[in-house]
């Protein structure tokens, strides 16, 4: 049976709540600004910034990790928990010029509920700014 608005055994909205331990992404902007967003287990990070309109995120291949549209660095707090790049990921990532030790393509990251909190740094892509894109994200 189809669930709803409008649906027969739709759902009533009035009582609907979302879900509780949903994990959220952290991105941090390369101006410092943050934006916190929910993201579902099994998303992409790419997934989230894309569905949550974060700029700096193009995903110009919509996740199928031929482009590296989607490439920001992972905070060193979480760089273990998220692991390295490999395979494509890594061939992808050894030509963009803004890479950092923990770049990442966010369409690789998949969500879990044990990254709930991940902080991910949103690169600057400008050439002037690109000296300047991942400060405090290496350190």
């Amino acid at each position: 049976m189809k669930r709803g608005v409008g649906a027969v055994g739709a759902v009533d909205p009035r009582r609907w709540a979302p879900p509780i331990n949903v994990p959220s992404v952290v991105f941090i902007h390369p101006d410092g600004r943050r934006e916190v967003h929910a993201v579902a287990a099994g998303d992409s990070v790419m997934d989230c910034a894309v569905d949550n309109g974060v700029a700096g995120i193009r995903a110009q291949c919509g996740g199928g990790c031929t482009c590296s549209t989607c490439h920001a660095v992972v905070d060193a707090d979480w760089f273990a928990s998220v692991g390295e790049a490999v395979g494509d990921e890594r061939d992808i990532l050894a030509f963009v010029p803004e890479r950092r030790c923990r770049s990442r393509l966010t369409c690789q990251i998949v969500m879990r509920d044990e990254l709930d909190g991940l902080v991910v740094h949103i690169v600057a892509d400008a050439p002037d700014n690109s000296a300047s894109a991942g400060q405090g994200a290496d350190e």
